[in-house]
């Protein structure tokens, strides 16, 4: 292999050149057009106009290795060939695709300082682009430093300093002293977004067509603009469809996402999940945790009548403002803030969302519940403090000085935060009360999964889209920060705010780490996506009944086969619960929890392709879940109550324009173009 290896390389290309000099994100967003209408609104245009020419610190070419500078350092490197997948967030060793030690011999005389990289298998024509040290590594349990190591094709990272815990600001320690290696393929990736960390806009988050999220800090503002350009001019990442400028501002102008709320095209779940991801909000870093709002007011009431709108939350102020007699008490201990300047003067001490607020709603999952512990010094929190009761927790949102929080997207999508299915000791109340599951309101009837369907009913009802664009202006908007702020009563610690400290200015260590720790653990205000305006409201609901009265089924061919389609081997029925899609492979989920992938296949029928089972079996966690059971006195693992969370009448059928061949075994084989699925807790009707 190693002499193959070297009669390739005689032939490699050389390195594309590149010009350090870099545009700067209010201009890129005048030269960036996106006509595309799709949920995210990004621009897919080919990176080929922002192909660079030859600049002072490119990478010189000289016989079969380079010279590199990065940051500054220049570092001699053989060009290499490789092929890697993509990893893990945490740092799982990925050994399948690296060369044998044995096979491949590193540089005798330590020239080489990407050895680590070329330990991987390399594509052909894989080239160097640069290298970037120190990097750190961002998840939601701890954060890595190293190098980074950008080439044509791949991510590599090279792990150079010890696992820190986020919450404790401590070594990890592990079984095996070994640094860990990772690469990440380039043609995965699909979106790239500028973050801040630590309040500094100096990282970056990659996704990856895998759903994979990967949080990269880098050592300056210049070396993560450098590595964005080096990206986009130098890689090949053919699916990536994100807008050059890495301003969040510019990001949501260019996304169109207004207008597809505003003409109800994207649901309010979906156009505040897309608004937390433009402004910086992140499932990789627990300081930056999407935020969502309180909806509902009302939880005493037997049942819930989403019509009143007496059982809502005022979403034109913020939780803080929401009591009278608390906000007086707030604005008077402003107004007695006369040692302060101006600008450092706040009404809530606390925010609406910080590491603290996650990990008090989380408490039941893991990882956070162990991240919970590590935050209390190696225990649980004293149960009175604990999140137990929906109404109670409401209540203390409402009367406390101290607690303005709002809610996660847990809260509209997963059952499981309610329930303690690991049988976590959290304790007993000083009224003798020992704490389990959440107490939902009496109108959820003890279900999580109905609390879960009414609540999302709530976020998309008529009150809620009419009222939104408030909140939004208190939380990503104009009343964020400055005059508005103050005048609606939305003023935070000034330490939570984008750009109000630089850190690298402060000289005293002490007043240093004390300033990061305030940053770090007592919340940070989403960037300001819109400055100066007013949020528009919603178009009225404008229903046109003549909709399913246009429809013609004369040609319309359906075919309901006796074994659900793409059902597990030996099973007669498998409904369809969810449907996915990695590049050319479909993967479905179906109501018994098995997980069965798909490829299509070239066909001779009336249709070009058809799907055929390529695997299939059951998930081994499927008892852990409660979306497998139903009913409030269902309990994970008792077999007399197990019962599927789907409906009697959830169903998946494949449709469209051929009819089904029938084989010779009886089976039923579809060729059609569409699947549809229906029998979802919210009533939905899926077309995949």
């Amino acid at each position: 292999r190693l002499e193959r290896e070297l009669s390739k390389s005689a032939i490699r290309a050389a390195i594309v050149p590149y010009n350090e000099t870099l545009e700067a994100d209010e201009d890129l967003d005048e030269e960036d057009e996106s006509d595309n209408e799709g949920f995210l609104g990004w621009d897919a245009k080919a990176a080929d106009d922002s192909l660079l020419s030859d600049g002072e610190d490119g990478i010189e070419v000289d016989g079969l290795s380079t010279t590199q500078r990065a940051n500054g350092s220049e570092a001699k490197v053989d060009n290499g060939v490789g092929n890697s997948e993509s990893a893990d967030r945490e740092f799982t060793d990925d050994s399948w695709d690296r060369i044998e030690q044995s096979e491949f011999d590193a540089d005798e005389n330590g020239l080489d300082p990407f050895a680590w990289a070329r330990k991987f298998i390399w594509s052909e024509g894989e080239r160097i682009v640069q290298s970037f040290d120190p990097v750190i590594i961002v998840s939601i349990r701890n954060t890595v430093e190293g190098v980074l190591l950008l080439t044509s094709q791949c991510l590599y990272f090279h792990q150079t300093g010890d696992k820190i815990d986020v919450m404790t600001k401590e070594k990890i320690e592990e079984g095996s002293e070994e640094k860990i290696d990772k690469v990440w393929k380039l043609n995965r990736l699909t979106d790239v977004h500028g973050r801040r960390y630590m309040l500094k806009a100096q990282a970056l988050e990659l996704f990856f067509a895998d759903m994979e999220g990967l949080f990269i800090t880098f050592d300056g503002i210049k070396a993560r603009d450098l590595f964005h350009a080096k990206l986009r001019g130098n890689c090949k990442a053919p699916l990536l469809r994100s807008i050059k400028s890495l301003s969040p501002r510019s990001l949501f102008k260019k996304s169109k996402l207004s207008e597809l709320w505003k003409k109800r095209k994207i649901s309010n779940f979906q156009y505040i999940m897309a608004l937390n991801l433009m402004a910086g909000r992140t499932f990789s870093d627990i300081t930056q945790y999407p935020v969502f709002p309180w909806i509902l007011a009302d939880y005493t009431s037997e049942t819930l009548d989403l019509s009143d709108h007496r059982v809502y939350r005022d979403l034109t102020k913020p939780v803080g403002a929401l009591n009278p007699d608390r906000l007086s008490q707030l604005i008077e201990r402003y107004n007695d803030l006369d040692g302060f300047p101006e600008e450092e003067k706040f009404l809530f001490g606390s925010h609406y969302s910080s590491p603290g607020v996650v990990l008090h709603y989380l408490i039941r999952q893991e990882p956070f519940t162990s991240m919970h512990i590590s935050l209390q010094s190696g225990r649980f929190d004293c149960a009175d403090r604990l999140f137990f009761d929906m109404g109670g927790c409401w209540k203390s949102c409402n009367t406390s000085t101290s607690d303005v929080k709002e809610l996660i997207p847990e809260f509209f999508t997963c059952p499981e935060i309610f329930t303690n299915t690991n049988n976590f000791p959290l304790g007993v109340t000083q009224t003798k009360m020992p704490i389990d599951n959440v107490k939902l309101p009496p109108w959820a009837k003890g279900s999580p999964h109905e609390f879960i369907r009414l609540h999302r009913l709530a976020l998309e009802s008529d009150y809620v889209s009419n009222n939104l664009h408030h909140w939004i202006d208190l939380i990503f908007g104009f009343k964020q920060r400055g005059s508005a702020a103050l005048s609606a009563h939305n003023l935070f610690h000034y330490l939570s705010y984008e750009g109000a400290v630089d850190i690298d200015k402060i000289t005293d260590d002490i007043e240093r780490k004390a300033i990061e720790g305030h940053i770090q653990n007592f919340g940070q205000t989403p960037s300001q996506l819109i400055p100066k305006e007013p949020h528009p409201s919603i178009n009225p609901k404008d229903f046109d009944g003549t909709l399913l009265e246009d429809l013609c089924y004369e040609n319309l061919h359906c075919n309901l086969p006796k074994k659900q389609f793409g059902g597990p081997k030996g099973s007669t029925t498998s409904s369809i619960a969810s449907l996915n899609t990695v590049g050319d492979t479909l993967f479905a989920i179906h109501s018994d929890l098995s997980l069965c992938s798909y490829k299509l296949h070239p066909s001779r029928g009336s249709m070009p392709y058809q799907f055929k089972q390529d695997k299939c079996r059951r998930l081994e966690s499927r008892h852990m879940s409660l979306s497998y059971f139903i009913g409030a006195d269902s309990k994970p693992g008792s077999q007399s109550t197990k019962a599927s969370a789907f409906r009697e009448d959830s169903f998946a059928m494949a449709f469209g324009g051929a009819t089904a061949a029938t084989t010779g075994n009886g089976s039923n084989v579809d060729d059609s173009h569409l699947l549809l699925s229906c029998g979802y807790f919210d009533g939905c009707v899926k077309v995949h």
